[in-house]
């Protein structure tokens, strides 16, 4: 059997990194992908901001669309309850006018 001394372990390895490399400056990517990924970052954010406004402006002309159907809708009801009115109003009219020609005096 042996001892746990002879199992070897594994070692990751290391890498150095030389203390005298530049620093990149604060606001600048450090890579040429990261710039890629700023310049594809800034794309989204503006393709997202005219979607939005797209779905914005077609939101209000379809609420607009459909404030004028109810509009159009309610003038036809007022109109069918109008001719309704003045239809029960001649019929009664009519009514009462027969009955008191006819009835006896």
């Amino acid at each position: 059997m042996r001892s746990p001394e002879a199992i070897s372990t594994p070692r990751a390895d290391t890498v150095a990194i030389p203390s005298d490399s530049p620093a990149p400056p604060s606001g600048a990517p450090s890579r040429p992908i990261a710039r890629g990924l700023d310049a594809r970052i800034k794309d989204l954010e503006t393709q997202l901001s005219r979607g939005m406004s797209a779905a914005g402006s077609d939101a209000k002309r379809h609420v607009d669309e459909l404030k004028l159907q109810a509009a159009r809708r309610l003038d036809e009801m007022r109109r069918v309850w109008n001719n309704a009115k003045q239809a029960l109003t001649d019929s009664y009219k009519d009514l009462t006018g027969r009955t008191s020609k006819d009835s006896p005096r």
